[in-house]
C-alpha cells in the first residue's frame, strides 16, 4: 500500500540532474510549497514504481526538469505520459540546452507549444524565482500548460468533399478533446472513422 500523502508539486527529473532538482525542491519548500521528489520521499521498503504513480495521482501538479538526460530516461518518459493521460497540470522547466525539445516531446506523444516550456538555462540558479512564479500560477489555477490536442495544420482539405451528414459527430469529437487528451473511436472497418478524423482536423486544426 502506498504511503504517499497529498503534495502541491511532484518533481520528475533525471538522476544525472539531481543537483538542479534539489535546488528547485529547496526553493519551493522554503516558500511553503510541499514537494514530492524521489528518492527522498519514497518510504523505505516500498515498491518504487507504485510510489511514483501514487505520487503523481496525489500531487496537485508536476514539474518536469527537462534535459537531454531526462528525455532519454524511460522512467521520465513514463511519468510524463502518465501525467498527460491523467490530465495532470504540469510545467516543463528546461535547465540545459536541448536540441529541439518540442520534436523530442512530440515523438513520445506530448505536444507543447514553445511558450509552454520554461527555459532557465544558462545560470539556472539566477532564474529560480521564475520557476516559483510559474508554479504558484499553476497552483492558483491562473494558467494551464497543456492544449487538448495539437494545434497544427494537417492538410486534409480534400476530405470535405467526401464528408456528408455527420458534422454533429465532428462537433462531439471536438468537445471530447477539449476535456480529454485521448479519445478512442472504434467500429468495424469501412464505416468512416478515418474520414471522420480527417474532417475533424480540417474543421478545427487547419
Amino acid at each position: 500500500m502506498s504511503l504517499v500523502n497529498n503534495y502541491d508539486v511532484m518533481i520528475s527529473y533525471s538522476s544525472k540532474r539531481m543537483e538542479v532538482a534539489n535546488d528547485i525542491r529547496h526553493m519551493l519548500n522554503e516558500n511553503g510549497i510541499s514537494v514530492w521528489m524521489a528518492p527522498n520521499s519514497i518510504v523505505a521498503g516500498s515498491d518504487y514504481s507504485n510510489e511514483i504513480y501514487a505520487a503523481i495521482d496525489s500531487s496537485r501538479m508536476m514539474l518536469f526538469v527537462l534535459s537531454d538526460e531526462s528525455l532519454e530516461s524511460n522512467w521520465y518518459r513514463q511519468e510524463l505520459l502518465y501525467a498527460v493521460k491523467t490530465n495532470k497540470n504540469f510545467v516543463p522547466v528546461q535547465i540545459a540546452d536541448v536540441d529541439n525539445p518540442y520534436e523530442k516531446l512530440t515523438k513520445i506523444n506530448v505536444v507543447l507549444e514553445r511558450h509552454h516550456i520554461l527555459s532557465i538555462y544558462p545560470e539556472y540558479k539566477m532564474k529560480l524565482d521564475k520557476v516559483l512564479e510559474d508554479v504558484k500560477a499553476h497552483l492558483d489555477g491562473k494558467i494551464q500548460v497543456l492544449k487538448p490536442y495539437p494545434q497544427n495544420s494537417y492538410g486534409y482539405e480534400e476530405s470535405e468533399s467526401q464528408f456528408i451528414g455527420r458534422n454533429e459527430i465532428v462537433r462531439e469529437v471536438h468537445e471530447l478533446l477539449t476535456k480529454n487528451h485521448i479519445v478512442n473511436l472504434y467500429g468495424m472497418g469501412g464505416i468512416g472513422k478515418t474520414t471522420l478524423i480527417k474532417m475533424f482536423f480540417t474543421k478545427y486544426l487547419a
